[in-house]
Formats: structure tokens, C-alpha cells, sequence
């Protein structure tokens, strides 16, 4: 499959991020690639220091490579990425593929705010690549929780969700809804459908306004969308367990729950066994990148989810005795389930953000199961297409480095966090983790 991609030129937005990082070491590693372009706000300074911070020194050197590589200054939510006119004109002669993982994280922040990150910076992002001379694909990072309203519009105790895109009315007009939430900061989908999240419904919305634009343009052949899980750490490369520990959200969460002294955790659902029916599905970082260049380079179009499934996923009972095997304290937070929706402001209030834990959401993956018998035997050795349901945990001596590293970031943010922080654990040392990256890149 790697033939696809020779003497191709690629550009990633995004590319300083977690994902982002993941999808430029592997592109560099097997793509031949004759190009690859890099569009990040950070400068090159600040971009090695952050690769340096995860990656060994040798990695970073190879990633940096001006003859392979050129890092791009620029904003994605500015016209045009806020890059000059010559550079525009260069981009738009050589540029075959784009793979669009920028994008805003955050559970917490209202439509309104988020709207301008994801859903207009993808719109013009998309409206630009449709310029470029020699386009082949487009890729858009979505998530798969995008169509997380589905939970309430089911009585299904797990909810399937397909490779597909969920129209949320009869008659849609994409681009209506759209310019409502561009003057409202909202919309009446909004309102109508139960989303954990804006970030959600900002990512549904986005899924549906970029198969409108291709499709007017009639090159809905070029359009890829990738619905990753929870992306947790990789499970083979760069290396067993590499992360961004503040951009992997079962790090986050488990580091929160090592530092809060609750006697209890409220959490809602809906199941009379919630222990064994509300499952997490998170995915290696690695996973999802094979996904990503494997459907590329056969040509799928549409949506495809980059998950566990069915396969891997896991039960909420044994997530939670994981997350909780890192605190310190003398106790363990009781669970209190709720039968409530889960926008109840009863939860827990680290719970609240992390508002599925009581659900259960069973992503297809099927066209990467069909996809599989089409790849060739080394093929199939060489990608990481599937979440190994038995693999080993990660070292504690690099999982227990990562999580130390969230809990003195958290602990900044308040006095008591910061209290439980010194009292309670050790200081996070680079010097540590940097011996164990490069052990572990060594063993690879």
C-alpha cells in the first residue's frame, strides 16, 4: 500500500499536536513521500522543543529535516492560513493530499466559542484545498462521539453507531444551520439533540457542512473522515506507551481522580448493571494513523471510525479499578450512580466533564475489517490497524511518569490540588522519563 504515496507531497495541519506528531513520525518512517508540509502556530523553536520533550533526540532530528520537511507559521483560522502569497501559490501547485488534525479539544467550552476553531477554520481550510492544482484527498479529523446524540434518541442499552453520516432533520440545510450558529452562537439542532458536548455537535456539524462543499463541487471522491475514540497511548511506535499525557484524556482524567479527596464519585447512567454494561473505548495513538494512511491509500471516502470496538473496548468496572490504582490516598471514592441525564450538576464535578463514563457506545469499524483482507501479508505485520485486546500495560515506570506529569499541571490550578500534589506525590522529573523514551525507542 505504501506505493500509493510515492513522490506525493502532503500537508498536515496540526502537526505539533499528539496526533498530529504520531501521523508526521509515521509518514516520515514508512511514506515515501517526496514532501511534507507542516502548518503549526508554533515556530521551529518551539516545535522541537515540544517533540524534544517526548521524542528522543534522534527522532526529532529526522522529523526536522528540511529536505523532507518544511514547518509552515500560520493559523488555520485566519484567510488563507495567514501564510503569504508566494507560499500560497507554492502550496497550490504541489500540495496532493491534506490531512487536517488541528482542531480545538475542549469539553468545557460553549458552542460560541468553539464554533470559529472547528467548524470555520475546517470550512476554509476545505474551500482552500479545493484550490490546489493536483488535490487527490482530503482528511478531516473528526471524533467518533460526534454522533453521541444517538444515545438519547435510542432505548438500546449499547448503542451502535455506523460508519455513516447522521443527518439531524428530514430536510437539512447544512449551511442555514451553520450561518445560525455563526449569529447565535447556537442553533435549533442544537437545542433539539442531546450532545454530551458542543464539541460534539461542533464536529457533527462540521462531518456534515464538508460533504456539502464537495459534494457542490463534485469531488465528494476526495473527501476522507476519521472518527477517532478516546486516543490513548501507541502501542507500538515511536515507541510502546508514547503520548502527550495532557492531550490523552484518560491520563488527564485518571491524574484528576488521583488528586481530588472525595469519599464518592456520582456518576449517570442508565443501566441496572453500569459496572459491566457502560464500556470506554479508547485506541492507541498508532491505531488510528494506520487507519488514517491504510484508507487513504485504497481510496475510501466518507467517514471511517479508528477505535477498539467491540474487540478491545473495555468495561467501566475494570477502567475504574485502573484509574483509581494511582491514588494515594487512604480510601477509594465510592460509586454513586444516578439515574439521571448526563448533564446532571449532581455528578461529580470531574465526572462532568467526562460526561459518557456511564455509557456505552459500540463504534463499526467494518470497512477496515473488509479493508483487511485486501492487504498483503507484510502489509499486515507492518500496521497497526486493530487495538490488541490482550496486550501488556504499559511499564508503570513510564505510565506513573505521565500521570505525575498531569497531577503537578492540575495541581497549579488550585491551592488544594496543589496541597495533594506536594503531599501526596513526588515530583515529575524529565531527566526520568527521558531515560525510559529512550530505552523504549531503543527496544523498537
Amino acid at each position: 500500500m505504501w506505493e500509493y504515496y510515492e513522490g506525493k507531497v502532503i500537508l498536515i495541519t496540526g502537526g505539533s499536536g499528539f496526533l498530529g506528531t504520531t501521523l508526521v513520525y509515521r509518514v516520515l518512517q514508512k511514506a515515501p513521500f517526496s514532501h511534507v508540509f507542516l502548518l503549526c502556530r508554533k515556530n521551529l523553536s518551539n516545535l522541537r522543543e515540544t517533540w524534544s520533550q517526548w521524542l528522543p533526540e534522534e527522532i526529532v532530528l529526522k522529523m526536522l529535516d528540511p529536505k523532507r520537511v518544511t514547518i509552515l507559521e500560520g493559523d488555520i483560522i485566519k484567510p488563507e492560513c495567514g501564510l503569504s502569497v508566494s507560499c500560497v501559490n507554492m502550496l497550490r501547485a504541489k500540495v496532493n493530499i491534506v490531512v487536517h488534525c488541528a482542531s480545538s479539544i475542549s469539553l468545557a467550552h460553549p458552542l460560541g466559542r468553539l464554533s470559529q476553531n472547528i467548524i470555520g477554520a475546517t470550512e476554509g481550510l476545505a474551500n482552500f484545498a479545493l484550490q490546489l492544482t493536483n488535490l487527490e484527498r482530503f482528511v478531516y479529523i473528526s471524533t467518533a462521539y460526534t454522533n453521541t446524540h444517538l444515545f438519547h434518541a435510542t432505548p438500546e442499552g449499547d448503542v451502535r453507531v455506523e460508519e455513516q453520516i447522521y443527518q439531524l432533520s428530514a430536510t437539512p440545510n447544512v449551511q442555514l444551520e451553520w450561518s445560525e450558529v455563526q449569529k447565535k452562537g447556537t442553533s435549533v439542532e442544537y437545542q433539539s439533540n442531546n450532545f454530551p458536548w458542543a464539541y460534539a455537535y461542533a464536529k457533527q456539524l462540521t462531518e456534515r457542512l464538508l460533504c456539502d462543499i464537495f459534494s457542490c463541487t463534485g469531488k465528494s471522491d476526495k473527501l476522507l473522515i476519521l472518527r477517532p475514540s478516546i486516543i490513548g497511548p501507541a502501542q507500538r511506535y515511536p515507541y510502546s506507551g508514547f503520548s502527550f499525557p495532557l492531550s490523552t484524556p484518560m491520563t488527564i482524567f485518571t491524574a484528576a481522580t488521583a488528586l481530588w479527596p472525595s469519599l464518592w464519585a456520582r456518576i449517570s447512567t442508565r443501566y441496572k448493571r453500569p459496572e459491566t454494561e457502560a464500556t470506554n473505548d479508547e485506541v492507541p495513538v498508532d491505531v488510528v494513523v494506520d487507519r488514517l494512511l491504510t484508507h487513504l491509500a485504497f481510496g475510501t471516502i466518507g467517514p471511517i471510525h479508528a477505535v477498539s470496538g467491540g474487540r478491545a473496548r473495555r468495561e467501566l468496572h475494570d477502567v475504574w479499578t485502573e484509574v483509581c490504582q494511582f491514588r494515594r490516598w487512604p480510601w477509594v471514592p465510592r460509586v454513586e450512580w444516578l439515574a439521571d441525564d448526563w448533564h446532571s450538576d449532581k455528578q461529580h464535578f470531574v465526572v462532568r466533564q467526562y460526561v459518557i463514563l456511564g455509557t456505552s457506545f459500540l463504534f463499526s469499524d467494518d470497512k477496515t475489517t473488509i479493508l483487511r483482507d485486501n492487504l498483503s501479508d507484510r502489509d499486515l505485520r507492518e500496521l497497526e490497524l486493530f487495538t490488541l485486546s490482550e496486550r501488556e500495560s504499559p511499564d508503570s515506570s513510564l505510565k506513573k511518569h505521565q500521570i505525575w506529569y498531569c497531577i503537578n499541571r492540575i495541581g497549579r490550578r488550585s491551592l488544594l490540588a496543589r496541597w495533594a500534589s506536594v503531599l501526596l506525590y513526588r515530583s515529575y522529573r524529565l531527566k526520568d522519563i527521558k531515560m525510559e523514551i529512550v530505552r523504549r525507542c531503543a527496544c523498537s
